[in-house]
């Protein structure tokens, strides 16, 4: 009963949805996640591709009874996601199947929309465009000092209009550019016949939070909390860090992390 208690004080405290922590307030991926969870079938099986798709759709989406959530776990090969639903779509008819894929990801097997379309498959694909490769960009804001190489478009990475894509392949097309719009369009995209696609634009510089962060122990997640609070949250003496955080940027608050 006591350990209930204090995850559910966490949870409260730490919501995963908590727009006043984000830096920019576009789309947000968590609501996404959970208006997604709320309006998916029991019966659904969902696969998800690497990066920030599979960490927001892991802490923001809740998962129903019956449901099954597929990733190549460990592996986290770009552009596994929509040939592994294709797969599951093939094998499971009956069911409805839903692909979660970033831009970066999506364009590894991009072809196989080809596959989808001709065989009718009851395969919907939400398309995450935050601009290109957000998780490495986070990596890179991290211990590069925000130098992007490869990973935006700013920085030499290019992507192609996706509405004219699903046209070219006669898939059926939706996109959504606000967090009021995700109940109606996410549901007009569950309700589709046949194959579909929804391209959400989630603003480039939407991050996953927590993130676990080398050098660091697992539950001292980054943006870290200032030293005192993540000390009396603990319940063991806490492992020490093998690398300090020196700029007061990267906590919850701008107090000293020690």
């Amino acid at each position: 009963h006591d350990w209930l208690a204090t995850i559910s004080g966490w949870a409260v405290k730490y919501p995963v949805l908590d727009f006043d922590r984000e830096a920019d307030h576009g789309l947000n991926p968590y609501l996404l996640m959970s208006v997604l969870s709320g309006i998916t079938p029991s019966n659904a099986l969902i696969y998800s591709d690497t990066g920030c798709s599979i960490a927001w759709l892991m802490q923001g989406f809740r998962q129903k009874l019956g449901q099954r959530i597929y990733h190549d776990f460990n592996n986290t090969a770009m552009g596994w996601g929509l040939p592994a639903a294709i797969g599951g779509a093939f094998a499971s008819p009956d069911k409805p199947v839903i692909c979660v894929a970033g831009d970066g990801s999506f364009m590894m097997n991009l072809q196989e929309l080809s596959t989808l379309v001709h065989h009718r498959l009851n395969l919907k694909v939400i398309l995450i465009d935050n601009g290109g490769y957000s998780m490495v960009r986070q990596t890179e804001e991290q211990w590069l000092d925000g130098v992007n190489i490869g990973t935006s478009v700013e920085s030499g990475l290019s992507f192609p209009d996706f509405r004219k894509v699903s046209d070219g392949f006669g898939l059926t097309y939706l996109c959504v550019e606000s967090n009021d719009e995700l109940p109606e369009k996410l549901s007009e995209l569950l309700a589709a016949d046949g194959p579909a696609l929804l391209q959400v634009m989630v603003p480039h510089g939407q991050r996953v939070v927590p993130q676990v962060t080398y050098g660091y122990p697992l539950e001292d997640s980054e943006p870290h909390l200032p030293r005192a609070e993540f000390t009396a949250n603990m319940i063991v003496d806490p492992m020490p860090r093998s690398l300090e955080p020196t700029d007061p940027k990267r906590t919850l608050h701008s107090e000293d992390p020690k």
